[in-house]
Formats: C-alpha cells, structure tokens, sequence
C-alpha cells in the first residue's frame, strides 16, 4: 500500500512538473522595416492597437517627432503607454524623437494576454523602433519593469546607442510566482490592486498565462547581461514590491560595458512605477536621463 501512495505522489509531481515546463523561445532580429513609410509604421502599429480594441487615447502608441535623438518608450506587465507618458513628454520637451509603444496585448482586455508570448511582446515594438530609426542618427531604448526585458532583448538584437532600464523585471519578488506554469491550468486571473483613477489605464487583473510568459522572459533573459555591449543607465527603487531589486542590483553587475546605477532608498513606500507619481524622485530622474542621453555617441 505503501508503494503504490508513493507511486501516485511520484505520477503527479511528474505530471505537475511537465505541466510547467515550457520551451523558451530564441528571440531573433526584427524583421528589416526600414524601407516602410513612416506613416505606414505608425498606421500598422496603430490598427494593432484598433485589432485589440484599446479604448483609451492614451493607450495608444504615438509618435513625437523632434531631434535626431530618438528614445523608444517601453511600458511594464499589464500597464500601457499611459505609465511613461510623462518621460514621453519630458523628452520630447527637451528637444527628442520619441515613441511611445504600446505592448501586445496590452491597454485592452486583461484575456488578450492569455493569448501572447513574449516574443508577441518584443514584436510589438518593432514599429516604433523602425520609426526612429528612419528620422533619428542615434537611438535609446527604454523600459520600465518587463519593458526593460523588451528593451534589453531589442539592444541585443538590433542597432541602439544606449540602453535604460526602469526597475527591470529581472526576477519577480512574489516567493510563490513559481506556482504560476501549474496554477495557470486552474485559474485564469489572479486580482490587482490599483488606484481607482488609473484603471481605465491598466489592468485590474493579473492575466496568469501571461504572467508565466513573464516568467520565463525573465528566464530567458536574466543570463544575457554580459552580451549588453551599450551604455547602460539603471534605476531602481530598493523597497519595491513588485520586483526584486536585489535580482536587478545583481544583473546589473554582469554588465560588462560603460554603466551608471541610480538606486533608490528603501522608504517603505514600495512604489514600482518609476515614472509614476508616488517617485518622489522622479523629476530628478527624469533629468538625469537627459543627460545621460545628451552625451551618449
């Protein structure tokens, strides 16, 4: 009796186990756009977002042309452009090109992610990038949260001048998101606290198909950081909630080329969104950034 209770423990942990292992899929190059109109890129990323029926004008991808500097905006995991609207607009103050993209899946329905991998989502950013790439001579990619994974796999794989990243999601801090590839046969959303003022921005639900595939784009991309072979500009709260910092603190080491760390200091505050208004430092971030950008070659 004994042998045949630990043979059906030894069947099911097997079965769980095969239940969440998924392939990881190789990102490659983006398919060469350059030869497309720009208003031929932003049409084709605009009726993306249409497909997907995004409500909101915020939502939407857009375009702010100015300098031969151009910055490619990337949003995090359930959020949209709206989150880095105010960089967007700083930039572009400031004298720079700048695309605010709008992930796959994304600033819709919380189901659509269900549907996507993540090599939907580093597709998705191949019209802004191409965007810039036509009217600029130097080019930043910039990501906040998983768009920092986006954004270091868009550097890796096509040309850019400089990289940031905006608390990154390198590992994820909830200690039972490694539950996710098996509870996801269970259960299809998970509930999201937000701010009643930003929910028809963001998602109120935590999609758990595409969190997997959260999991492993930070599979696939945590052992990358010593191929970065561009500058690189960090920054992090130490106290957040969402992300481990310690995780980006240690990627970050990896980095090999010129880089600059900026961490701020565990307030108990927990706030994930840099850009956000709960960053105490975000107008001094956001400064920095301009400066960054102005000396990168």
């Amino acid at each position: 009796m004994k042998l045949f209770l630990v043979l059906i423990i030894c069947v099911v942990a097997a079965g769980l186990f095969f239940m969440g292992r998924t392939k990881l899929i190789t990102l490659k190059p983006f398919v060469n756009l350059k030869g497309v109109q720009n208003y031929e890129l932003e049409v084709l990323d605009y009726k993306r977002a249409e497909s997907e029926i995004v409500k909101e004008p915020e939502n939407y991808p857009k375009f702010y042309e100015g300098g031969k500097t151009g910055v490619l905006l990337i949003h995090g995991f359930t959020g949209a452009p709206y989150e880095l609207l105010p960089l967007a607009e700083y930039l572009h103050e400031a004298g720079f090109s700048v695309y605010l993209a709008r992930v796959a899946g994304h600033g819709s329905e919380p189901a659509n992610l269900n549907q996507l991998t993540y090599e939907d989502w580093y597709e998705s950013v191949k019209y802004g990038y191409f965007l810039l790439k036509n009217n600029c001579d130097k080019i930043i990619v910039a990501g906040q949260s998983m768009g920092g994974l986006v954004a270091v796999n868009t550097v890796l794989n096509n040309d850019a001048n400089g990289l940031i990243l905006l608390a990154p999601c390198i590992k994820i801090k909830n200690p039972l998101s490694f539950l996710v590839p098996y509870v996801k046969y269970f259960k299809k959303f998970d509930e999201k606290n937000v701010e009643a003022k930003e929910q028809k921005f963001f998602y109120t639900k935590y999609p758990m198909e595409g969190v997997h595939q959260l999991i492993m784009f930070t599979e696939y991309t945590n052992p990358l950081a010593d191929k970065i072979n561009i500058p690189v500009l960090m920054f992090q709260h130490m106290g957040d909630r969402v992300v481990s910092a310690e995780a980006s603190k240690e990627f970050f080491g990896r980095i090999k080329t010129d880089k600059k760390a900026v961490y701020f200091e565990n307030d108990q505050s927990g706030y994930h969104a840099l850009c956000g208004d709960n960053n105490p430092h975000r107008d001094s971030m956001f400064a920095e950034i301009k400066e960054w950008i102005d000396v990168i070659k």
